[in-house]
């Protein structure tokens, strides 16, 4: 009973009671607009940053890849022919240089699809086309012994492979190689 006569004793008082304005300390309108704004700002960020993907590599490039399949081909099949019945200097001169026009086109493939993108694949095509240019120099002196030619052999095959593996990486991030589900 005693909180009655508190509620009487205050309402016995007459004061000055003034209607709430929506503006007031409780309800300030410019921090609700603000945060409005704010949250409606922060849920439009999220959707972007959700829905953009961050491109790290070029795209995939099934001509380039085509292209570095082919060469690869090539390359094996000189490989074994120059172990099975040899090969000449002119031989080895005109592999060379159809070798090396093929990584120019697939080295001008990769510079089209962003160089800062494919910082990696351009750099395993210089080595590849360095490694070329080893082997034309190895069969230039003469001084091709066994050793030699499976060193320059295996220079080139691990050229390949890297090319090779960042062509199926890119595929396999652009989805265009995903497993079929049944």
């Amino acid at each position: 009973m005693d909180h009655l006569r508190i509620d009487r004793e205050f309402l016995s008082e007459e004061k000055d009671y003034r209607p709430v304005k929506q503006s007031s300390l409780y309800f300030p309108k410019r921090q609700t607009s603000n945060l409005l704004y704010s949250t409606g700002a922060a849920a439009i960020f999220s959707l972007l940053i959700s829905s953009c993907a961050v491109v790290l590599v070029g795209p995939y490039d099934e001509i380039t890849d085509k292209a570095i399949t082919d060469l690869e081909t090539k390359t094996e099949q000189f490989f074994m022919k120059a172990e099975s019945i040899g090969v000449s200097y002119e031989d080895t001169k005109s592999f060379v240089s159809e070798a090396k026009g093929s990584l120019r086109a697939i080295r001008l493939r990769s510079e089209l699809y962003g160089a800062d993108k494919n910082k990696g694949e351009l750099t395993d095509i210089d080595l590849l086309d360095q490694n070329f240019d080893n082997l034309m120099e190895l069969r230039k002196t003469g001084s091709l012994s066994n050793t030699a030619w499976k060193a320059a052999r295996t220079s080139i095959e691990i050229n390949f492979q890297a090319l090779l593996q960042i062509e199926l990486a890119k595929k396999r991030s652009s989805g265009v190689s995903e497993p079929k589900t049944k």
